[in-house]
C-alpha cells in the first residue's frame, strides 16, 4: 500500500505520466487538452464532508483504508468522516454518513485517475489530428504525414483498455 495522497497530489502525478506517455506537447500539439482529458478518466472521487452524493457516485477514503464505497442511498455526507473500517473488512460492508448509505465496493485505487485510458484518447485525437496533414518539409525537417498518424494509432492500440 502506497502513501496516501490527496486528489491533488493524485492529480499532479498522473498529470505528470500522461504529459510522458502521450508526449502531449509534440506534434500534433494536444498539450491545452491533455488536463481535460485527464479529469475525464478519474475512476471515483474522495470522500468529502458536507457533500451531496448520488447513487451509484464512487468515493475512495483519504487517508487511504484499501476499500472504495458506492453510495447505496443518495443524501448529503456528514460534517466529518464516518469510522470508516480497515483493511480486514469484507467486500459489501455497509456504512451510514448522515444521510448517505454507502456499501465497500472493492479496493481502492493507488491514483483515482486511470492515466492507460487517458493517454489511449490522447494518441486516439492524435491521430485524428494528423489525419489531415500533408508531408511537409522545413530545411533539414520532413514531417512524413502518413507515418505520423500511423503512429498516433499504434501508440492509440497500445494503451488501448484490458478487457
Amino acid at each position: 500500500m502506497s502513501i496516501s495522497l490527496t486528489l491533488e497530489e493524485m492529480r499532479s502525478e498522473a498529470y505528470d505520466k500522461l504529459v510522458v506517455h502521450a508526449e502531449v506537447d509534440c506534434t500534433p500539439n494536444i498539450e491545452g487538452e491533455a488536463a481535460a482529458i485527464l479529469n475525464r478518466h478519474q475512476r471515483c472521487e474522495i470522500w468529502t464532508a458536507s457533500t451531496t452524493y448520488y447513487y451509484g457516485d464512487e468515493v475512495q477514503t483519504y487517508p487511504r483504508t484499501g476499500h472504495r464505497y458506492m453510495c447505496i442511498q443518495s443524501g448529503t455526507s456528514g460534517s466529518s468522516a464516518p469510522s470508516w473500517p480497515g483493511y480486514s473488512r469484507h467486500t459489501g460492508f455497509r456504512l451510514g454518513d448522515n444521510g448517505v448509505t454507502w456499501q465497500e465496493c472493492g479496493t481502492d485505487y493507488d491514483n483515482v485517475f486511470d492515466v492507460r485510458a487517458a493517454v489511449h484518447e490522447c494518441w486516439s485525437l492524435k491521430a485524428a489530428r494528423s489525419s489531415h496533414l500533408v508531408t511537409t518539409s522545413a530545411g533539414n525537417s520532413r514531417i512524413e504525414a502518413s507515418a505520423l498518424q500511423e503512429q498516433c494509432r499504434a501508440r492509440a492500440k497500445e494503451f488501448a483498455p484490458v478487457l
